[in-house]
């Protein structure tokens, strides 16, 4: 996807989950959503450069059990309740490559 507005979501913004499946966000706005801006399990790849993710009522990213991974780069993630990215369930550091 590439200079989307998504928003007001009632869970997050975008998610990608299931096994082997994945999204690229270029330029794309994630904000003001129920959950995440950008959610990423179940074994799922997420890659977003030059997005926004803010005012998210839980986090801008948040990746989900030790499968999934993803890439975070040039996004501005302030501005969320819970912070700017959350690794739960098993994910790991090192799944999630992240340049600001």
């Amino acid at each position: 996807m590439r200079g989307c507005h998504v928003h007001d979501c009632t869970q997050a913004g975008v998610l990608v989950a299931e096994e082997g499946t994945g999204a690229s966000l270029e330029d794309c706005q994630l904000t003001s959503n129920g959950k995440s801006g950008l959610c990423v399990q179940e074994g799922a790849y997420g890659e977003a450069t030059a997005c926004v993710m803010a005012g998210n009522a839980e986090y801008g990213a948040c990746f989900i059990d030790e499968q999934s991974g993803g890439a975070l780069e040039r996004c501005d993630l302030r501005g969320n309740t819970k912070g700017a990215v959350s690794l739960e369930d098993g994910a790991r550091e090192h799944n999630v490559r992240r340049r600001d």
